[in-house]
């Protein structure tokens, strides 16, 4: 069967341009671009075909045209899904409280005549998957996909549904297509269209939309989602299935709303728009806060929020070659004895140790040492005993420059500039032989360089839409649905991914982790998959569930399992070891929008309102949570209207300071990302024991 169709809908100032397959499409007299683009498509179909259509927001709406002029909506993909999981959803499992798309994206569950099974498992799979225990919009027929008149299949479009200004979210784009577009397509990329990535302007309150489950911290990999498609889910990566975009509700008049951080991923933000005040370094006191009375009033914009999205696509060979970093760019200089330009987040000092250059705003922040089996139990202390003295931490420049610092200093250890193309997910720490790495993917190139010194551990050309995951301890890619392949200082090992599995992570040994309902495999090039190894029950032999698991995904060493039983659901978690043993289970309260959502250490995660502690072997239930950012010691997140924190053996409680999060820490401190009209900053703030 032929590849599907790409379509992408671009803004240019207020207005759109389409593509389809790279190729600019120019509307017809009163014609908008979706609708020239839907006549490009259904003039081009003779056999029915599958389109996947990249919408603004980041949105990924899968649908089948037919030759007669009919379209029938298969699923979409959530711009929540990360580089570790896929955020396919449906109105049948994943809608909005309201059930106000239920109409666009609901229907009669039938066959798509022409598409072949494996298509229609892409995102129909995590669509019955997930019904089956979705409290309350579960149907009888399980959902499905609706056939209707050609017309556009609008997904859940946040960025205008809010009228916000046109500005595109950037932290991880939305897989292009494999060729560079035309010149038209590059300006109509930039014209008109501010980059939008992690807003945290000085002195400014960050407000996420309600209704959304999940962001993910950044730094993390934010993987599974429960139920999703093509990766992780009876279809069978990253499987998470991200929530549908909220409804078009505005926060309460709040004089300091609280702050959201880029999920997510990582994997992150709430899914619905931001809310930022903007202040004026003219209002601003002498320590950066803003000044009482007077001054000009803070402006208000709508931000898309931002997540490490990744489709899985089609994809053939890989070609890899390892060979030397380009020519080191001069470091470019941090900036020391600062006071934060802003309120200091709970329990972190206003004074920061270093704050970095401006960053690209796609750059997720990688410290050293942090979640590796060195730091051990370390992995979940506080800031200044997280990681092992000599850290290092890792970003992306804004001068398209990997940077490496002293995680305390800030003194910089290397640099070195990166390939053309977009960054698509990192920095992220891995490792290649046993030495740890900093990885990334920039356009359809995978890098990983060493932490000490930056040389060039590896360096893979890839294929059209594949996926650097850092799930594991070793690097791995996801080529197409049945191929994935441990990224190694030889090249690319590929692997075998059966039908209904996905593959989970790279392991040390060199192997591959996949896994589907039915049991687990460990991959290698020379292997041909048989039978999976069935799980390991856990628990009575005599109240075990009645349900198949869905595959959510990893933690660390962990395997996080949902059995969507209907009078009794249970979340079940494996240990990956020389071969996948049964760990510990506990209840799952169904979330509206269950995505997994890790922490870096790999020793915890959240999915949906369930804290999983792989540690401690429990599961606890933070009630009607919404996470916004899960860190590596600490997770925040929506409690009705309050902003909370919560963290591995501790309750949730109240976040006084809204107006910055710690996505990341480090030996010195957390690290917390501002924007000003400087650009993207991360801040090292030290911890303040007073405040703590």
């Amino acid at each position: 069967m032929s590849a599907p169709v790409l379509v992408r809908i671009e803004e240019s100032g207020d207005d759109e341009c389409a593509f389809v397959d790279g190729r600019p499409i120019e509307p017809g007299d009163g014609e908008s671009a979706r609708e020239a683009a839907l006549r490009v498509v259904l003039a081009d179909a003779t056999e029915p075909r599958v389109v996947d259509i990249h919408m603004p927001s980041g949105v990924v709406l899968h649908v089948a045209a037919g030759p007669a002029g009919r379209l029938r909506v298969l699923g979409q993909t959530s711009p929540r899904a990360t580089a570790d999981g896929h955020g396919v959803t449906h109105p049948a499992a994943g809608g909005d409280d309201d059930g106000e798309h239920a109409e666009a994206e609901g229907g009669e569950q039938r066959e798509a005549d022409g598409i072949e099974a494996a298509e229609r498992a892409r995102v129909a799979a995590a669509v019955a998957a997930e019904a089956r225990y979705r409290a309350g919009l579960a149907r009888p027929d399980g959902g499905g996909w609706e056939e209707r008149d050609a017309s556009w299949p609008d997904p859940v479009d946040t960025a205008r549904r809010t009228r916000a200004p046109r500005a595109r979210a950037r932290h991880v784009p939305p897989p292009l297509p494999a060729s560079p577009p035309p010149p038209a397509a590059r300006e109509c990329e930039t014209d008109g269209a501010e980059p939008v990535g992690p807003r945290h302007d000085a002195g400014a309150d960050v407000t996420a939309g309600v209704g959304a489950d999940v962001t993910a911290g950044v730094g993390a990999d934010v993987t599974a989602g429960v139920g999703a498609a093509d990766a992780i889910g009876p279809a069978g990566p990253p499987a998470h299935l991200g929530p549908t975009a909220p409804g078009d509700r505005e926060m309460p008049a709040d004089p300091r709303p609280f702050a959201a951080q880029d999920r997510d991923g990582a994997a992150q933000v709430d899914g619905g728009p931001i809310e930022t005040r903007e202040e004026h370094p003219e209002d601003a006191g002498p320590d950066g806060d803003p000044a009482e009375g007077g001054g000009r009033a803070p402006r208000r914009r709508w931000v898309i929020p931002t997540v490490f999205c990744a489709v899985l696509g089609l994809g053939g060979l890989a070609a890899v070659a390892v060979h030397h970093a380009d020519p080191a760019p001069a470091a470019e200089p941090v900036l020391t004895g600062r006071a934060f330009p802003q309120s200091a987040p709970d329990g972190w000092d206003a004074r920061a140790s270093w704050a970095s250059p401006p960053i690209d705003r796609a750059s997720r922040v990688a410290v050293s040492r942090v979640g590796s089996p060195a730091a051990g139990k370390a992995r979940r202390t506080s800031a200044s005993t997280s990681a092992a003295a000599g850290a290092s931490v890792a970003y992306v420049t804004a001068t398209r420059a990997m940077s490496v610092v002293d995680a305390t200093t800030g003194r910089a250890r290397w640099s070195t500039s990166l390939p053309e193309g977009e960054l698509r997910t990192g920095p992220a720490i891995t490792h290649i032989g046993g030495v740890e790495g900093f990885a990334a993917q920039v356009g359809e190139r995978a890098l990983v360089w060493a932490v000490h010194d930056g040389r060039v551990l590896a360096d893979a050309e890839l294929p059209p839409r594949a996926e650097l995951v850092t799930a594991g301890e070793a690097p791995m890619v996801r080529l197409t649905a049945t191929r994935a392949a441990l990224l190694t200082s030889d090249g690319l090992g590929e692997v075998e991914v059966p039908a209904g599995a996905t593959a989970l992570a790279g392991r040390p040994d060199g192997t591959v982790l996949v896994a589907s309902p039915k049991g687990w495999w460990h991959m290698t090039p020379a292997t041909v998959a048989g039978d999976p190894t069935p799980w390991e029950p856990v628990g009575s032999p005599t109240d075990q569930p009645t349900s198949a698991p869905v595959v959510v995904g990893t933690a660390g060493s962990a395997v996080v399992l949902v059995h969507p039983d209907p009078v009794r659901p249970r979340l079940v978690v494996h240990h990956d070891g020389p071969v996948v043993r049964g760990s510990f289970q506990g209840p799952y309260v169904p979330a509206s929008n269950p995505t997994w959502a890790p922490s870096p250490s790999g020793s915890w995660g959240i999915l949906g309102r369930s804290l999983v502690d792989v540690d401690a072997g429990l599961v606890t239930d933070l009630g009607e949570w919404r996470t916004v950012l899960v860190g590596v010691d600490q997770a925040y997140g929506m409690l009705g209207d309050d902003l909370m924190r919560a963290a591995p053996g501790s309750r949730p409680t109240p976040v006084k300071v809204r107006s910055a999060l710690v996505e990341m820490s480090s030996p010195a401190g957390g690290l917390v990302r501002t924007e000003s009209t400087e650009g993207t900053r991360v801040w090292t703030l030290p911890t303040h024991p007073a405040r703590r």
